[in-house]
């Protein structure tokens, strides 16, 4: 199987969720084809991060999970931290946090 692995670089793809059965194709997808991180964007136009990643832990067991940049300004810091502890606990640890001004 081909690897996307650089040495100690992890290699990331960044994927947008258009249907439920599509999104956990293109999770699964990038899991066997070696990704080390999926990447969702955090805008109004796309699927909120939180229920997309989670879907996406449940059928994944190697992908990191993470919003691309978390839009701060669209969420309230206890309601954040509210759904960061809960993918992380979904994800068995999997989850990872960057935060931004959106």
């Amino acid at each position: 199987m081909d690897t996307q692995h650089i040495g100690d670089i992890r290699v990331g793809i960044v994927l947008t969720p258009r249907s439920g059965s599509e999104w956990v194709g293109a999770v699964q997808d990038a899991q066997r084809q070696g990704y080390d991180t999926l990447l969702l964007p955090d805008t109004l136009t796309t699927p909120s991060p939180f229920p997309a990643l989670a879907a996406a832990a449940a059928v994944t067991t190697t992908l990191r999970l993470r919003p691309n940049v978390l839009a701060a300004p669209l969420r309230s810091p206890a309601a954040t931290a509210r759904e960061v502890a809960a993918l992380q606990l979904l994800s068995d640890g999997r989850f990872e946090l960057g935060i931004g001004a959106g």
